[in-house]
């Protein structure tokens, strides 16, 4: 079994306390942080690196094991060369980045950011996005949640599906190319027209502008 390093943060009393910055690096075990505000940076040369209840910044990086981050109101940085990226309930931003590995997120307030070289992309229960972006080499690309905010929305899949679902619309045209693959849109009151052997979808006044292209996989837009 791994050693595990663990790390138990108190809050602190003042803003200048959390303005500061803590790291822990680990060579071979496991890194888990739990509680406290500021910045918290965990470096792991192979192990899991765990974070939980954090408010304020949290950089995570292996080199080889999974990230799993739950409870967090802070903009987060997760990074794995191989593993997995699971963030459950909070709210700030995502920024995800795997060499071989998913990127699973669920209920989460905030922008939303994932790089997988192999590795699908899947999100539930998101709310207050205004930035959503995904780039897979070889995986799919799943979002589900009220999207209704949405002002960017950059999706690149080498090789993969992509599906976006949303409680509400956005006020966005989303421009959709796929080199192979389908394109099937259900979003009630929007216009959708082809030129070129690309799709375009705009709802309500389409204010912002979107961009999902597919090497090789189907599009499936579903705003209610």
């Amino acid at each position: 079994m791994s050693p595990v390093t663990s790390l138990m943060i108190p809050a602190p009393a003042s803003r200048a306390a959390r303005a500061g910055t803590l790291r822990l690096d680990g060579g071979s075990s496991q890194l888990t942080s739990t509680g406290g505000e500021g910045e918290v940076t965990l470096d792991n040369g192979s192990g899991t690196v765990t974070v939980s209840k954090h408010r304020g910044r949290v950089v995570a990086d292996t080199g080889s094991g999974s990230v799993n981050i739950s409870d967090c109101e802070c903009e987060i940085v997760a990074d794995t060369g191989s593993g997995s990226v699971d963030i459950d309930r909070g709210s700030g931003s995502v920024s995800a980045d795997t060499g071989s590995g998913d990127v699973d997120v669920a209920d989460y307030a905030g922008s939303f950011s994932a790089d997988t070289g192999s590795g699908s992309v899947q999100a539930r229960g998101l709310r207050d996005v205004r930035s959503l972006e995904a780039d897979t080499g070889s995986g799919s690309v799943s979002v589900e949640g009220d999207l209704s905010a949405l002002e960017r929305v950059a999706i690149d899949t080498g090789s993969g599906s992509v599906k976006l679902r949303s409680s509400a619309q956005p006020s966005m045209e989303i421009q959709i190319d796929t080199g192979s693959g389908g394109v099937n849109v259900s979003a009630p009151g929007s216009s959708v027209r082809e030129k070129d052997d690309v799709t375009y979808v705009r709802m309500r006044d389409a204010t912002h502008d979107g961009v999902i292209e597919t090497g090789s996989g189907s599009v499936t837009i579903d705003f209610r």
